[in-house]
């Protein structure tokens, strides 16, 4: 059998290759990312347990707005807005003192809309939250 020597392109190393391998097409392999969609690798209960919470925390927030609009005076209101309107622009995102700017609108009055305004917060911010209002809600 005669063997032929073959430059394998970018990478210029030699393949041996007998006769019956050079008839036969090199079959082409397509790499692609390692990485794939985080949704990939959820489970479809967890996925739906997701967007059960998803849909529960929407539920709660618009629950939450409308009883605002109801137990707030117009300027109370606005400025909720205003606060929740900053935070949002703002870059750093300091959660503190957005909680200590709701304890100030929502104390001593409306402990009730304070308490309920930890559903806007994210999980990892709750600790946080009922640390403040703990401490301002003493005696």
């Amino acid at each position: 059998a005669v063997v032929s020597t073959q430059s394998t392109g970018d990478t210029g190393k030699s393949e041996f290759r007998t006769p019956e391998m050079l008839k036969q097409p090199r079959k082409r392999i397509k790499l692609v990312s390692g990485r794939a969609a985080s949704s990939d690798f959820i489970p479809e209960t967890s996925s739906q347990s997701l967007q059960s919470e998803k849909d529960h925390a929407k539920q709660a927030i618009g629950s939450y707005s409308s009883k605002l609009k109801t137990c707030l005076n117009g300027e109370d209101y606005a400025r909720f807005k205003r606060i929740m309107a900053n935070f949002k622009a703002g870059g750093t995102r300091d959660v503190e003192r957005l909680i200590e700017e709701m304890v100030e609108l929502f104390l001593p009055d409306h402990k009730d809309l304070l308490l309920g305004f930890r559903v806007f917060l994210k999980s990892r911010d709750h600790a946080l939250f009922d640390r403040i209002v703990a401490k301002r809600t003493k005696g």
